[in-house]
């Protein structure tokens, strides 16, 4: 069986969700001084922002499929942080301000993460179980 960009992207998002949820929900002190300190450096925005749009049209480059529930799940992931990128080079003052806005709200950063963490799980489990049991017809010639 070939792997199809949307197992790929799935078994990369994936982990990388579950992980960033997890430490949302255990550790929102420790997450809220983080993107303190991040918004305080401008060469770190700037090159974080840089990094974030590559990743982004990585992704709609790469993954440019709407097909089913989960391609089109990392689609919209891949114009958000196409977008999120563009915002951070551009506007970074929109980030400052959702920052405080979510700073203000401190219970929004594990309701976020358990958001994510169940989202890091579906593309787990999608990219290593379900395109396994996934059966490709053999192709004629």
């Amino acid at each position: 069986m070939k792997l199809d960009t949307t197992l790929v992207a799935a078994r990369i998002l994936g982990p990388l969700f579950v992980m960033a949820g997890i430490v949302m929900i255990t550790r929102p002190s420790r997450v809220i001084t983080s993107i303190g300190g991040f918004l305080l450096n401008d060469s770190l925005m700037t090159m974080a922002g840089f990094v974030t749009l590559l990743l982004g049209l990585a992704v709609i480059t790469f993954h440019n499929r709407w097909d089913t529930v989960a391609a089109a799940f990392i689609g919209i992931i891949g114009w958000l942080l196409t977008a999120r990128g563009a915002v951070m080079l551009v506007a970074p003052d929109l980030i400052q301000i959702s920052a405080e806005f979510v700073a203000r709200q401190p219970t929004m950063i594990p309701i976020a993460g358990c958001v994510i963490a169940l989202m890091g799980l579906w593309f787990t489990y999608t990219g290593f179980v379900a395109g396994m049991l996934r059966f490709d017809p053999p192709s004629r010639r």
